[in-house]
């Protein structure tokens, strides 16, 4: 698709792939100086085990986080980064270089997409530069507003500042500076470049009365499909401006009135595999995860980061050729309107502001391109004020790297395994086998608070654990792949049965609930599938009733027992 709607000369081709091998070796240069902390950012351990049960299972998994219930999630991105670590250096890593993939994929995507609303040679590279530097390029005075937090926390804590944190301008801590979405594990990022391109193909007029072949449409079609399979917000917002674009050519004679469903119907057909998880019918509850601590308001999300973009942009704007204003403002508007009054889960809407910032960044090419040719060390200036904001979160990154806690598992012999050494009295690795020759459809209990289950320094990983096992947990605490769960509190209440001889109180208040009522409850649940229990000799009321049931001990050590229940 580089070479959409018109003949281009051989710098321009090569230039915004230099500009995208540029910001894929920063970003893989960080995430490889940042350490396995910043690998596995804020949710890489839980797209590891989502992939895993993805290469186990098929595109219909069962939730790894919640045996027995659809996995509910969109699947072609953590299959790829599990695919990729498989080939020897491990999940982690796998999505590293996703996240490398799409940062260079980036630029000549958004090339083409300045190319197809006619922006010139340099106000394409202005505009490249704008989207990465300029989104919220003034979030660094926000540090004189704000207490700073200390080096080393989530960064998400600490650029908290970046975002105007403690005034009353403030806006999601999550919008730090365009830069990030490349360093965590987001299919985000990576869906980018195919939307660029698929919009880009939408906005190109024809050359010389030439409409685009039907190699090029169907091409396009692909595009969005990638998308909308890696992330739907992303592929779904490109499709929107692309139906509203494309929908007049309905009604006109000439074979453009046939590619573009066609190419629709090609989208669709390749998301839709890897798109059916996420709409699996179940009942579902209440959100027991609650408000994010992080998140802002919807206007000062749409504005702050923007606070450079939108002066530039809207004197960019009014130099735009007029055909293409329309569609320009079409995107941009739509974009601000899903940001202001769509609320979406888990507050995901803050990524419209994303998306607007890159729509932004291409009239804002066009006024930095007219301010160079007068005065050009104003233009670059204007671009140096982000710095700060680029040069702090670079830093913030490598200092979450370099803390001491380290994640409890480690990838060796191609799979995860268990980081004995960074644990205070880890599960043995006689249950540990044990664990890996017991069934693969048994079902997984082990206390919530195991240690090595819960990582600190606000990572969002789900239990820990969980990936270095086959079996699917009967349930975890809450997080985003078992919110709304129809009967997550229930299985809370019996899993702390097991182990406390008391409910969780997630839907009211802590009641007695024998250990062996617990377990006989747990085994109706799954009435054609074995249970695999993690025990210790401390728990005498659970060993008995594991006993009782026809429990057989796999394995003992340290104190620790693996138990084998077989189908009631």
């Amino acid at each position: 698709m580089e070479s959409l709607g018109s003949a281009v000369d051989k710098k321009e081709r090569i230039f915004p792939w230099l500009e995208g091998l540029f910001l894929g070796l920063l970003v893989l240069l960080l995430v490889a100086a940042g350490g396995e902390t910043v690998r596995a950012s804020y949710h890489g351990l839980l797209h590891s085990r989502v992939g895993d049960a993805v290469w186990q299972q098929g595109l219909m998994p069962e939730n790894p986080y919640h045996a027995g219930a659809a996995l509910r999630y969109y699947t072609l991105y953590p299959a790829l980064g599990v695919g990729l670590g498989r080939l020897g250096f491990g999940p982690l890593w796998g999505f590293a270089l996703l996240n490398g993939l799409a940062a260079i994929l980036y630029a000549p995507a958004l090339d083409a997409l300045g190319r197809s609303f006619q922006l010139k040679f340099r106000a394409r590279r202005f505009a490249f530069w704008a989207s990465v530097l300029g989104f919220n390029a003034f979030g660094w005075f926000g540090l004189f507003f704000a207490d700073s937090a200390e080096l080393g926390q989530a960064p998400v804590f600490v650029l908290k500042a970046l975002c105007w944190s403690g005034s009353p301008f403030y806006w999601d801590a999550r919008l730090q500076a365009f830069l990030p979405k490349f360093l965590n594990v987001s299919s985000f990022a990576l869906a980018l470049a195919p939307a660029l391109w698929a919009m880009a193909a939408a906005t190109t007029r024809p050359v010389g009365g030439k409409e685009l072949s039907w190699v090029q449409v169907l091409a396009a079609g692909f595009s969005l499909g990638l998308a909308l399979a890696l992330n739907p917000l992303a592929g779904g917002f490109a499709a929107l401006c692309m139906a509203s674009w494309k929908l007049p050519v309905l009604w006109q004679k000439g074979p453009a009135r046939w590619q573009w469903p066609a190419a629709a119907i090609l989208a669709g057909l390749v998301a839709f595999p890897f798109l059916v998880p996420a709409f699996a019918k179940a009942e579902r509850s209440e959100s027991w995860i609650g408000p994010l601590a992080v998140a802002g308001q919807a206007w000062s999300n749409g504005l702050g980061p923007l606070l450079l973009l939108l002066p530039l942009g809207i004197l960019g704007w009014r130099k735009m050729e007029k055909e293409t204003r329309l569609a320009w403002t079409f995107a941009a508007g739509l974009a601000a309107l899903l940001l202001m009054f769509i609320p979406l889960p888990w507050g995901n809407e803050y990524k419209m502001a994303r998306l607007g910032a890159v729509l932004w960044a291409l009239p804002a090419g066009v006024c930095l391109q007219g301010l160079a040719a007068r005065k050009p060390i104003l233009a670059w200036a204007l671009l140096a004020l982000a710095a700060p904001t680029s040069i702090w979160t670079a830093t913030a990154y490598a200092a979450w790297g370099n803390q001491e806690v380290r994640l409890p598992l480690r990838w060796a012999q191609g799979e995860w395994r268990i980081a004995s050494e960074r644990i205070a009295n880890p599960i043995p690795e006689a249950l540990l086998q044990a664990a890996e020759n017991a069934p693969a459809e048994a079902v997984l209990l082990m206390h919530p608070a195991q240690p090595g289950s819960r990582v600190s320094g606000g990572l969002v990983q789900g239990n820990a654990l969980a990936p270095s096992f086959r079996q699917s947990l009967f349930v975890d605490l809450p997080q985003i792949h078992n919110d709304r769960q129809e009967d997550l509190a229930d299985r809370l209440d019996l899993l702390f049965g097991l182990y406390a001889g008391q409910s969780y109180g997630l839907s009211g208040p802590k009641k007695p609930l024998a250990e062996a009522t617990a377990l006989e409850r747990v085994r109706a649940k799954f009435s054609d599938r074995p249970l695999l229990v993690l025990s210790h000799q401390q728990l005498q009321a659970l060993e008995q009733a594991l006993t009782a049931a026809g429990g057989e001990s796999l394995a003992n050590e340290s104190g620790f027992s693996f138990w084998l229940l077989p189908p009631p």
